[in-house]
């Protein structure tokens, strides 16, 4: 099993997870465990007496059976109260020593004990743990020699057993740190890079931000005041009219400008793409207004409407937002276009809007371009679709998305309208 590498911000050397950590954690941290070594201590003293006389050294069996009952089933507390468990386990030990010389048998609950406080406790309590288990085994150790006083070799195999134990629970809980402030201090580092690449990126789209304010909303202006200073002069209808749409179109593209300019400089938390609560909604009639704008170019628009249309900001807006994408492509885009059908179809729970041409269109760059891109964003947003491709005569975009909230005004099921450049 390779083992789960977890880069550090300090370091150039990761901390490497393996296989024994993993069991090291399972152990500390799953329940189960607990009552498995509690289940082991309880199998290993049974053995234990199986195999020995042990039941002897007691006045009855069944003293020694519930010897076993409190040792085991006081480890089952182990995490919880890791120290007061050790001070039992040294105080049963103690009292089967100077009762009944039977100390040696309580070894294995006093160690696993001592294991829990090693790797539970703060340093302190460690300390007091390693003196308490070593002390509860000094009558054991000079039961042993009797004839002699005891010395500081006998208590070398106590010393060396508990050590050992508590040494290896305390290796695991440094393992177990070290582990884990590797992975916060890659987790620091890891949101470190994402703050400086969301700086970044802010940076770059102030600057973006700037040049459009700099360069769209200048020449706009300088188109709103060449206009202006145009219209009347020639007392020509046909040629004042443009002036007066180019000049109301260049004036609501500045505002779109501004407001996004706006919104860039503010930050992520103001949104002015269309349904946002920051940006204008467009209601039908600017949805048919814009129908309009477009037949003053010279292209003839039909419109066909079937069922009833829903009065909601998000039905219009997002309505307004297809056809417009829609058009623009067919006047930039359909070379020869000379007519475009919008229809739309109103649904009890959804709306479809689609849009043909009958210009020659170039597949590729209109399918794969940034609007349609963004048309398909903004319709998967609100679990909406997108269709758009060639047909036998033009072009085609489809549209469909759910009328969310929907308040029907009871308008009427089947209307169309077929207009040339003079609107007759």
């Amino acid at each position: 099993m390779s083992p789960t590498r977890v880069s550090t911000a300090n370091s150039r050397d990761p901390v490497s997870r393996n296989s024994v950590d993993r069991l090291a954690d399972s152990w500390h941290t799953s329940r189960h465990a607990i009552w498995i070594g509690a289940g082991l201590v309880l199998l290993a003293q049974l053995v234990l007496t199986a195999f020995s006389s042990v039941e002897e050294l007691f006045p009855s069996a069944w003293v020694w059976v519930g010897w076993i009952v409190l040792q085991t089933g006081s480890l089952l507390l182990r995490r919880r109260w890791p120290l007061p468990v050790l001070v039992l386990q040294c105080l049963l030990m103690l009292a089967a020593t100077l009762l009944y010389g039977a100390g040696d048998y309580c070894w294995f609950p006093l160690l696993i004990a001592a294991y829990s406080v090693a790797g539970r406790c703060p340093p302190l309590l460690v300390g007091i743990g390693f003196v308490l288990a070593v002390l509860a085994a000094v009558p054991m150790v000079q039961a042993f020699r009797p004839d002699r006083p005891t010395t500081v070799a006998d208590f070398m195999p106590v010393l060396f057993y508990v050590g050992f134990v508590m040494a290896v629970a305390l290796g695991f809980r440094w393992r177990r740190q070290l582990v884990s402030s590797g992975i916060e201090r890659a987790a620091a580092a890891a949101e470190a890079r994402q703050a400086r690449e969301r700086q970044h990126r802010a940076e770059r789209a102030s600057r973006i931000a700037n040049d459009l304010h700099d360069s769209v909303g200048h020449n706009l202006t300088a188109i709103i005041a060449l206009t202006e200073g145009l219209t009347g002069i020639t007392n020509d209808r046909a040629l004042d009219e443009p002036l007066t749409m180019i000049n109301e179109l260049a004036r609501e593209a500045l505002e779109d400008t501004r407001t996004v300019v706006t919104a860039i400089h503010q930050g992520p938390d103001i949104d002015p793409t269309p349904g946002s609560d920051d940006a204008q909604l467009h209601t039908w009639d600017d949805v048919f207004e814009l129908i309009e704008r477009v037949r003053a170019t010279g292209l003839t628009v039909a419109v066909t409407e079937a069922g009833t249309r829903p009065e909601t900001e998000q039905a219009s807006d997002t309505s307004f937002i297809i056809v417009r994408e829609a058009l623009t492509n067919v006047l930039r885009h359909a070379s020869g276009a000379s007519r475009a059908v919008i229809a739309f179809e109103h649904r009890k729970d959804w709306t479809r809007v689609t849009v043909t041409d009958n210009g020659e269109a170039v597949a590729e760059p209109s399918v794969s371009g940034n609007g349609i891109r963004s048309l398909r964003r903004r319709l998967e947003a609100i679990s909406g679709t997108v269709d758009a491709g060639l047909t036998d005569d033009g072009w085609r975009i489809s549209a469909g998305f759910p009328n969310t909230g929907t308040d029907a005004a009871g308008q009427g099921s089947v209307s169309a309208h077929l207009t040339d450049k003079d609107g007759q």
